[in-house]
């Protein structure tokens, strides 16, 4: 193997890197965003509990976790956030 070969084999690697990396970051932030408001309501909500700010918990929770075992996951970040 020659040297412009791995020159040019790096150079398409870099390339695609800086092309994809915009559609990763904004995936990221939005993330980020879900995370954030998710954990802004475990406060809002162990400050004072009420059904609407569980309702709004369990949606934010169900898009950070996914479908599957969200409720059991909310229930254990509400208990560690509350004993902290």
């Amino acid at each position: 193997m020659k040297i412009y070969h791995i020159v040019i084999s790096m150079t398409v690697i870099l390339a695609l890197l800086f092309l994809l990396t915009p559609m990763y970051r904004r995936r990221e932030n939005k993330n980020t965003d879900t995370e954030r408001k998710y954990f802004e309501l475990l406060k809002q909500y162990s400050n004072e509990p009420n059904d609407a700010l569980m309702t709004q918990l369990k949606d934010c929770a169900r898009l950070v976790y996914g479908s599957d075992g969200f409720e059991e996951k909310t229930k254990k970040d509400l208990e560690a956030f509350t004993n902290t």
